[in-house]
């Protein structure tokens, strides 16, 4: 799939009415963020291996350890901005002499950012600091990021203009199983004694009355747009796939003929829906739309939303009509045969 080339050293710049995407496959180092500053290093030498597991190690504990205050005015929240008005902010900063110091973001292999954070167990703060957090310590531009908190839970956040999820999930589904069957570093590993402070080089942007009312507003519009977001979740541990394949129903439609019968028995109609579907068995492929209001769907809301019910098995065999419908069209839509508009 051709996807996998953008993956990493891969930028989104801001562009007035239309971005851009920056790539510089050359470039050796990563970036790393900690309390919205910004720090890099190469992590590839001269002759462009990797580095060992433990100088990697020794570059991140220096970064851990340094003692640097937050960032007082946190460019990277700039990222959250209106893309227009990003576009005009990151002008600014390059007029002002930060040019080198942008490049060496957008050309990084990847982002890490080390968020002073702690889960503690708390999933509804988990949703929200790892779908949007405070805009701070992030550059939602750079190709994908992997965000770290303080007592070590862990997620990604990728730009979505250069690929989809299945290049970013295939590639850490197989990192995840190489770092667990091979692991590098252990708990016990010590740091090498590579010298990281020769390593590591933290960056600093020059900035201007201008620039600092750019990131106060983009902090404030960030904020409000967060504020107006409402996010909960419920957990079903009782129930799962195994169940849905024990009943001979997708898993999939399960879940989007939920969405239906949900927002038909709240607001009493239904719309047309809209579901992502992969099209990466084609060599340039992106995703298709699928559309899982069906006509099956709305035979199945209208009767279960009813107060004379039909019976279960009435519908369980509705269901499972359903669950045949969108497994139909998921299928046209992945080899791009989809009627969705």
């Amino acid at each position: 799939m051709s996807q996998y080339g953008s993956l990493f050293n891969t930028t989104r710049i801001p562009k007035i009415n239309k971005d851009s995407l920056f790539q510089n496959e050359y470039a050796k180092h990563m970036v790393v963020m900690k309390g919205g500053n910004f720090y890099v290093f190469d992590v590839f030498d001269k002759d462009g291996n990797i580095l060992q597991p433990a100088d990697l190690l020794a570059c991140l504990k220096y970064i851990l350890d340094d003692t640097t205050p937050p960032a007082e005015h946190p460019i990277g929240v700039l990222t959250t901005e209106n893309r227009n008005t990003w576009a005009k902010a990151r002008q600014h900063l390059e007029n002002i002499g930060n040019v080198d110091v942008l490049s060496l973001i957008d050309s990084g292999i990847f982002t890490l950012c080390f968020d002073d954070v702690e889960i503690a167990g708390d999933l509804y703060f988990l949703l929200r600091h790892f779908l949007h957090s405070d805009g701070q310590n992030r550059w939602f531009d750079k190709s994908f990021s992997m965000l770290i908190t303080k007592d070590g839970y862990a997620a990604l956040n990728f730009e979505h203009s250069w690929g989809d999820g299945v290049a970013i999930l295939r590639y850490f589904q197989d990192m995840l199983k190489d770092s667990s069957e091979n692991p590098r570093i252990h708990p016990d590993t010590k740091p090498s004694n590579c010298r990281p402070e020769s390593l590591v080089r933290k960056l600093e942007f020059k900035l201007d009355d201008k620039a600092k009312d750019y990131v106060s507003q983009g902090k404030k519009n960030y904020e409000a747009f967060c504020n107006s977001l409402h996010i909960t979740y419920i957990e079903i541990l009782n129930h799962g796939r195994k169940d849905c394949r024990n009943f001979k129903v997708s898993p999939d439609s399960l879940m989007q003929l939920a969405f239906q019968v949900a927002f038909h028995k709240q607001v009493g109609k239904f719309v047309a829906t809209y579901e992502s579907s992969s099209t990466a068995a084609f060599k340039h492929g992106r995703t298709e739309t699928l559309r899982p209001c069906t006509m099956a769907t709305k035979t199945f809301c209208e009767a279960v939303n009813r107060s004379n019910r039909p019976s279960n098995s009435e519908l369980a065999a509705m269901i499972k009509k359903c669950s045949e419908v969108h497994v139909t069209l998921t299928k046209e839509a992945a080899m791009g045969n989809a009627n969705g508009l």
